[in-house]
């Protein structure tokens, strides 16, 4: 009787690597020939891959850059659930059309992995944030129309918990805006377009699920001493809990290196503290009652070496206010991403972070506010 595969739990006392021994910046010949040793138990792995990191690049070549589709049906679960700014694609079949479907516009698709950072181990199943580069030309006819011919070169992150050489569960952004750009498509137009598809009761959901976190304009809830030496997690953790929750950016001063560079969707690439907070006020600006909750968080390295450190969050606020998104709509709205800091000698010296974009814009954009105060 073939063996069901259902999704497990995300566990959040992982264990996180303590050094770069098993890493992107450690991954050479030997791991891309699929030939050398295990170099960490992975039960239930295929013979071929050396190692969390092999893995993860390897199957994303398979699949995306040699074209075999057909490989999710032994890598990805039945009934996996995918996360995307795009909506929620349930179940193996639907993630084969979609890989299909960019497949069809973009027949030369490369990804390229840039980063990734992991966590766990064959027990309670690997964590793996995976910062990648897509490559491919508007070649093909699919859903985006008439091929453009255009280029795009767009950066994303995607958070996977992966078990015995199943992928279970997977949070992906892509910088939708800039493909979109890069296309000649208007992202505002096209969001409003698109806006007609989002459901309320999935916004609903949302609120429901912040319901524990979200406290509007009240006074944020105080953290607890900070722990003796340092530690990565509470570093983290409380650095974002002040610069947001609290509207102290003053934190940002005292966490982030002065030349601290910033990467986010866009195009935005900021140099330095300061173009950081003004990016920082730009978005407070917005959604005056905006508050912030980790969803998840893990790390590889060590305090000597500095770390490399994923997050994945929730954004919950009121658009009462000019920038970024245009004029002030008085809706509430959602927004998750994805950051990756590098942390050396307690500073943050560099940062990735990608968010639901584009599906905000759709969000401000539809005929009817999808979440009701």
């Amino acid at each position: 009787m073939k063996r069901s595969l259902l999704t497990p739990p995300i566990v959040a006392d992982r264990s996180n690597p303590s050094d770069f021994s098993i890493s992107v910046r450690s991954y050479g010949p030997v791991a891309a020939g699929g030939k050398g040793r295990r170099r960490q138990p992975m039960r239930g792995f295929e013979d071929t891959y050396t190692d969390i990191v092999d893995y993860i690049v390897r199957i994303t070549a398979r699949i995306w850059d040699e074209q075999d589709v057909g490989y999710l049906h032994r890598c990805y679960a039945e009934d996996i659930r995918v996360v995307t700014e795009d909506g929620v694609r349930v179940g193996r079949a639907a993630i084969i059309e979609g890989v299909l479907e960019h497949l069809a516009a973009f027949p030369d698709t490369r990804v390229l992995a840039d980063e990734i950072i992991w966590a766990g181990d064959e027990d309670v199943g690997f964590a793996t944030s995976h910062r990648n580069i897509t490559i491919g030309h508007h070649s093909g006819l699919a859903e985006l129309g008439v091929p453009t011919g255009k280029k795009s070169v767009v950066w994303g992150i995607a958070n996977c918990v992966s078990i015995e050489n199943y992928i279970f569960a997977e949070h992906e952004l892509t910088d939708l805006v800039t493909f979109y750009r890069q296309l000649g498509l208007d992202p505002v137009e096209t969001a409003r377009q698109g806006a007609a598809d989002l459901s309320p009761n999935d916004f609903e959901g949302r609120v429901a699920a912040a319901s524990d976190w979200f406290t509007g304009n009240a006074e944020p809830l105080a953290m607890g001493p900070v722990p003796d030496g340092f530690d990565i997690t509470d570093f983290v953790t409380r650095v974002a809990h002040h610069a947001w929750n609290w509207r102290n950016l003053s934190v940002v001063d005292k966490a982030y290196s002065p030349t601290v560079r910033w990467h986010g969707p866009s195009g935005r690439d900021f140099y330095g503290r300061r173009e950081l907070k003004g990016f920082m006020l730009s978005m407070l600006g917005s959604f005056p009652d905006l508050n912030y909750h980790i969803d998840d968080l893990y790390f590889i390295g060590n305090e000597r070496e500095g770390f490399r450190v994923a997050v994945r969050w929730t954004m919950l606020g009121t658009h009462r206010g000019g920038g970024p998104f245009g004029q002030a709509t008085g809706r509430r709205v959602h927004l998750w991403g994805i950051t990756q800091q590098t942390v050396e000698r307690g500073l943050i010296v560099e940062e990735w972070t990608l968010f639901n974009e584009f599906e905000v814009l759709e969000q401000l954009c539809c005929d009817e506010p999808l979440i009701r105060e």
